[in-house]
């Protein structure tokens, strides 16, 4: 059987209706990751002071910067993936998944090395209220602990959006979710843990995410096998994969430090400003998720399509998709 049949088409049938079917369900694992830090605050809300909601709302602003940096990669491994898939080139779209996942492996190790170092300096520059330092450094030093699977759940789903699977990511994600309320709730409820015990519950929720995409891929008839010796680094993949996903890459983290640079100002106004600004955060995060699902499902579409040589189709559905988070901008601006 062809990688092709063991993947969903998107060279074929309506724009519109392709673009929206595959955008739901990104849409929708989108505002379930979303969750995770919104749950963590609401939880320390309820059960701490304005001094733990501070902490979780800083320490979720720097997990998101590393987030940020991850997405523009991912996104160059969804396109990679999906334009050779469309081409029919299954050994290239194996050899570029190998090198995806290899790829974010190593980049994990590095960034829990780099931010286990340098937690107390960062919060220290971006100027976190005294009364919350404490709990801000555990919050960020358990989460860093967990890079590994916050990286390796977006590259799996970056891998499985390239083959045109948008739905299986918002399964995983799911169940990930209720697991980490429910940890919430132990961890800071039950056992008065406060932002450490938020950040414990978000990073085993996603190495069960994490897990639970290893295990379908594995258990399918997947176009990869996830043997150690497929796990590899191509070089010209990697420099493709790297000049697609690059220049993505820096405009999230630079839009994110510019936020960064706000946050350290407001942090600087004491624990209420901070915990009040990280709760209004949550809410323009919401209102960005339609525009970040149409812009991933757009990616994994056009490159499928200029893979096929289709570049009419691709434009159409570039057209499709601003009208269409033209259309989500304006329910949230209202």
């Amino acid at each position: 059987m062809s990688g092709q049949n063991r993947s969903a088409s998107l060279t074929e049938g309506n724009v519109y209706r392709t673009l929206v079917t595959f955008a739901i369900p990104f849409l929708l694992a989108n505002f379930i990751q979303a969750l995770y830090g919104a749950v963590d605050m609401a939880v320390i809300g309820w059960f701490s002071d304005a001094a733990g909601i501070a902490a979780v709302s800083v320490g979720t602003q720097i997990m998101q910067s590393l987030n940020s940096l991850i997405t523009g990669l991912t996104l160059g491994g969804t396109i990679l993936i999906a334009q050779y898939l469309g081409a029919g080139q299954e050994e290239a779209v194996r050899e570029t998944i190998g090198t995806t996942l290899t790829l974010f492996a190593l980049a994990a190790a590095v960034f829990t090395a780099v931010m286990l170092l340098f937690t107390t300096p960062l919060l220290r520059l971006l100027q976190t209220p005294e009364p919350a330092m404490g709990e801000a450094v555990r919050y960020v030093a358990v989460a860093s602990c967990g890079i590994f699977f916050i990286f390796g759940y977006n590259a799996l789903g970056a891998v499985m959006r390239g083959v045109g699977d948008s739905k299986s990511p918002l399964l995983f994600i799911a169940v990930a979710c209720c697991i980490n309320i429910v940890l919430d709730l132990f961890f800071v409820g039950g056992l008065g843990m406060g932002a450490g015990g938020a950040a414990l519950a978000t990073i085993l929720s996603q190495g069960v995410s994490m897990a639970l995409a290893v295990l379908y891929l594995g258990r399918k008839d997947f176009i990869f096998s996830f043997r150690l010796g497929n796990f590899r680094i191509r070089r010209d993949k990697a420099l493709r994969l790297l000049r697609l996903g690059l220049p993505v890459s820096l405009q999230e983290t630079m839009v994110t430090i510019s936020f960064l640079f706000i946050a350290a100002i407001v942090n600087s106004l004491g624990v209420t400003a901070a915990a009040a600004v990280g709760v209004a955060g949550k809410f323009e995060s919401f209102a960005m998720l339609p525009a970040n699902a149409f812009s991933g499902a757009l990616a994994s579409l056009t490159a499928q399509n200029m893979g096929a040589n289709r570049p009419d189709r691709a434009r159409q559905s570039l057209y499709a998709s601003i009208g269409m988070a033209f259309a989500c901008s304006l329910f949230f601006f209202a």
